[in-house]
């Protein structure tokens, strides 16, 4: 089992090492880790990630994507005002030209020569931040899904895992191992799997309370999976909001219909950033889970504001990890 740190190429996230790829490097050695999750926003100036520690690459996702696929242009006003709004949020002005994008971004991927990469699989309006009274249904969002990505991968030569990864909105939830399984069945790719964020799927339970009772939760969740947990590859290590802390999100947020795009869309992430705040999951219980999963990639996903703060993370959830 490999463990990787979850890193973004965005100037603020490599501002934290100084832009120095020695800094980084000492950073894994110190940590016992033995290589990176990149998530790969741009081509910065400067780029100090050291491109032979990356091992696995996290693709750029859009959680309101499927009115964008399904070109719905009465919702995408609804959600966006306007269309240059749109456009901008995507990078693309067609389905067909988001496609392109995702099949660059593999072929750069394959390039860096990186182990797996990995896919959001949920879609969410800014509306859903806020209640679960979904715009849509798990199966709609793996059906478009399964076509986007189809034709996303069409032709490409490419030989590392695709990896799909779980989340509260309609989608991959792990919940339903039928819907798990239709997905895998879909993909016409043979190298593929999930990748189990465990924040995620802590989520999908409206009350847990402590970090114990989201352990026996997500051993029931891979219990109902049966066999089909052979093929969580990878684990995205980190914990959720407890359901306090939920309820005080949600009388924190300040969400107004009626403002504007960028408004909105700040005020849904914030939300939704304090539900998935990618702090250490410290309860012992964790190794249970990578026990039962036995992935190959466990991958600290961790938020800090600053190198000291990254720090304590990851030495607080490698001392939970025994």
């Amino acid at each position: 089992m490999l463990k990787l740190l979850s890193i973004s190429d965005d100037a603020w996230s490599l501002s934290r090492f100084g832009n120095d790829t020695d800094r980084i490097e000492l950073f894994l050695e110190e940590n016992g880790l033995h290589g990176l999750e990149l998530m790969k926003w741009q081509a910065p100036r400067v780029n100090p990630i050291p491109k032979d520690r990356v091992i696995g690459r996290h693709l750029i996702f859009y959680p309101m994507w499927l009115d964008f696929w399904k070109s719905d242009k009465r919702a995408l006003i609804r959600q966006f005002d306007n269309v240059e709004n749109c456009f901008r949020y995507y990078n693309a002005r067609s389905p067909l030209e988001l496609v392109e994008n995702y099949r660059r971004d593999l072929a750069d991927s394959s390039d860096m020569g990186v182990e797996y990469v990995v896919f959001h699989v949920s879609h969410s309006v800014i509306e859903d931040a806020y209640a679960k009274n979904y715009c849509c249904s798990d199966g709609e969002v793996i059906d478009a899904f399964i076509e986007m990505i189809n034709e996303i991968l069409k032709g490409l030569r490419i030989g590392y895992t695709v990896l799909f990864e779980n989340h509260w909105f309609p989608g991959l939830t792990l919940l339903n191992r039928g819907e798990a399984q239709r997905l895998l069945d879909g993909v016409h790719y043979p190298h593929k799997g999930f990748v189990l964020d465990i924040g995620h799927l802590m989520n999908t339970k409206a009350r847990i309370r402590t970090e114990e009772e989201a352990v026996a939760y997500i051993l029931d969740v891979l219990d109902g999976l049966g066999d089909l947990a052979r093929d969580i590859r990878a684990i995205h290590l980190n914990s959720a909001a407890t359901e306090e802390h939920v309820r005080e999100s949600l009388r924190n947020a300040r969400y107004n219909p009626d403002a504007g795009f960028e408004t909105r869309l700040t005020a849904a992430m914030r939300h939704v950033g304090g539900m998935d705040p990618h702090k250490p999951f410290v309860h012992p219980g964790i190794q249970k889970i990578i026990g039962a999963v036995s992935p190959e990639y466990l991958v600290f996903e961790l938020a800090s504001g600053t190198y000291g703060e990254l720090r304590s993370a990851v030495r607080k959830q490698n001392a939970a990890l025994g």
